[in-house]
């Protein structure tokens, strides 16, 4: 599955359709995306994502994190990495309320065929010393 859609490709497609679907255009806010991605696929391409996305989380501004990752079993391994590292003891009533008084951003995981959408290679140098990861 991918994030992206070539919409005419999809609409003008006869094998999916006898007749071509009508096009329905919601207007929508749209937010700034930068796209960053590797050269070349690491061998432990898990244990790469979790650090970028440690490395991301403590050092850059309040933003998304969207990491495409191949298989499902990936996205649930990489959701227990996440949640390990960035979860707290704080009770879930503590966190509800810390989380109404300050901007929360998000870190979304999806399973995808495409191995291009990683990240940089200025910020996938790094070590466990770089990383402070704020639990919450």
């Amino acid at each position: 599955m991918s994030a992206t859609l070539c919409l005419d490709d999809f609409i003008k497609n006869d094998k999916l359709f006898k007749i071509k679907p009508p096009l329905i255009s919601i207007e929508a806010r749209q937010f700034p995306v930068q796209i960053h991605f590797s050269r070349r696929t690491p061998e432990n391409y898990l244990e790469s994502a979790f650090k970028r996305v440690c490395k991301i989380h403590t050092t850059l501004p309040a933003g998304h994190i969207l990491v495409f990752v191949p298989s499902q079993q990936d996205v649930k391994y990489l959701c227990r990495l996440i949640n390990d590292k960035f979860d707290s003891k704080i009770s879930r009533k503590r966190k509800a309320s810390i989380f109404s008084e300050y901007k929360i951003y998000g870190i979304s995981l999806a399973d995808s065929d495409n191995n291009s959408d990683t990240i940089d290679e200025d910020i996938v140098r790094m070590d466990e010393s770089e990383m402070l990861c704020v639990g919450f």
